[in-house]
């Protein structure tokens, strides 16, 4: 179920997107790349990862990482 946040302190709350691209394929490749280009346009912080769309299952160091850099 989707969310709808109308008050206009929505666009204080930080957010970062993280796009997740298989190896050997490029961002525009990835199926999520519309989701990361929207996130550009709203000035969300993205990150690019290299993993599976699971990273917690496989890439998990990375992941964790990755979310340390975001506190």
């Amino acid at each position: 179920m989707a969310i709808s946040l109308t008050d206009s302190l929505r666009s204080t709350i930080p957010a970062t997107y993280i796009l997740t691209v298989d190896a050997g394929k490029n961002k525009e490749q990835d199926d999520f790349y519309p989701f990361y280009l929207r996130a550009l346009n709203k000035k969300f912080k993205v990150q690019i990862m290299e993993a599976d769309h699971n990273p917690q299952i496989k890439h998990m160091a990375a992941l964790v990482n990755l979310l340390q850099e975001e506190k």
